[in-house]
């Protein structure tokens, strides 16, 4: 049975691999004919794999970024104001980033902490990009060292603050300009990964945080989801921390999904999607299934916005049935003023439950999505959580 599902994985593999080679071929092609009557009249092909409102349909997104966390590395790094990036080749980007923070708080209300708790936290990266040369391959390898020099509570001892140089990204990936002929950008991924969807609610990277969640295995993505729709689909094994040691991949764990995106529409933008967590040998034993949906329109000036999620949850729990759900809602309106302004109301909603087996389970989401920066102070998570009303303020933006 095991031979067999993985001759099927090998085959499938394989069929995807032989579909981005053909269409690879068939794009050069096509574009040396486009060359040739260039004069006569504009290819069908850069016309189908053009937007409404001319952005290219590709899956060539930006590497090593994620939203709202003022993460400018990559930014950095692609627009050559680094020294590194503008004196590397056309074909190479390199980055490299250092933060030191020093946290502290005192009095905290969730649990009894003798005295104040502080914390210097220190993070480097290292990025780097190979692309253009191999096509159509790209590789890309983020290395990371975060360490607590100084902490009060063991900090620099816990995986959740202290990772010392290791891999966040290391991954291959084969991509086509135009997927089988259809005029739409693809890309297959093989490595080490960081996954991100949507507000990050379920899934998405901590760069203001400590650390990043990473996982191991296979994403094949389909389509533009910044502007007209898209398709991803991923088989993973998530990535352990530890803090002296090389990390690895969790033993007869598995994490996968499918998520699709629509941009059509500026007040109607559409995510749908499952994700799949199954852990067989894991202390928790978390075997759930997430769908979930979110509906929004992007913040513009001069015009109210909103956004709706739903996320649904069934499965076992240390084989404890489990059924629980979580709610996002928010309306919001962008004033037309020199600085970004936009009045937003909140509402939250997360089941509970007597037995916190039961409660909702956020996967490998950012707590700071609406519950502020992760550090050291945590006081609220979305489980078994009632936030009828929030009127925040600031400048704010929607993916």
């Amino acid at each position: 049975m095991m031979r067999k599902r993985y001759t099927n994985n090998l085959l499938a593999i394989s069929s995807i691999i032989g579909c981005f080679i053909g269409s690879n071929i068939t794009l050069a092609a096509e574009a040396k004919n486009t060359e040739a009557v260039k004069a006569e009249k504009s290819s069908i092909l850069v016309r189908n794999n053009t937007a409404p409102n001319g952005a290219p349909f590709s899956t060539e997104e930006t590497v090593g970024r994620t939203r709202f966390d003022f993460d400018r590395l990559t930014y950095l790094m692609e627009n050559d104001k680094t020294p590194l990036a503008s004196m590397a080749p056309d074909w190479l980007n390199l980055a490299i980033e250092h933060r030191t923070r020093y946290d502290v708080y005192d009095h905290g209300f969730t649990r009894a902490i003798p005295g104040f708790n502080d914390q210097i936290h220190q993070r480097t990266r290292f990025l780097f990009e190979v692309r253009n040369i191999i096509d159509p391959f790209r590789f890309t390898l983020e290395l990371t060292d975060f360490r607590a020099p100084l902490a009060n509570f063991g900090q620099d001892h816990s995986p959740a603050f202290a990772n010392h140089f290791d891999f966040s990204q290391l991954h291959l990936d084969l991509l086509s300009k135009d997927f089988l002929g259809t005029g739409y950008g693809a890309k297959f991924e093989v490595g080490r990964l960081i996954l991100e969807y949507g507000e990050s609610r379920l899934v998405g990277g901590h760069r203001w945080g400590p650390f990043t969640p990473t996982f191991d295995g296979i994403r094949f993505s389909l389509g533009n989801d910044k502007e007209k729709w898209g398709f991803h689909v991923f088989g993973t094994r998530p990535v352990n921390r530890e803090v002296t040691h090389l990390d690895w991949n969790t033993p007869e764990t598995y994490f996968s999904g499918a998520h699709i995106t629509n941009r059509d529409l500026r007040w109607a933008n559409v995510d749908v999607y499952w994700f799949q967590l199954n852990e067989s040998n894991n202390v928790r034993q978390r075997n759930l299934s997430t769908p979930g949906f979110r509906l929004f329109a992007k913040p513009v000036k001069g015009n109210f916005d909103y956004e709706i999620e739903s996320m649904y949850q069934f499965g076992d729990t240390q084989d404890i049935d489990i059924f629980a759900h979580r709610h996002h809602g928010e309306i919001g309106y962008s004033f037309e003023t020199a600085m970004p302004f936009r009045l937003i109301y909140l509402f939250d909603y997360a089941s509970g439950d007597p037995d916190p087996r039961k409660n909702f389970d956020i996967l490998y989401a950012k707590r700071r999505v609406e519950y502020g920066p992760t550090g050291m102070f945590g006081p609220f998570f979305p489980s078994n959580l009632f936030s009828p009303a929030g009127f925040p303020c600031g400048a704010f933006t929607r993916s």
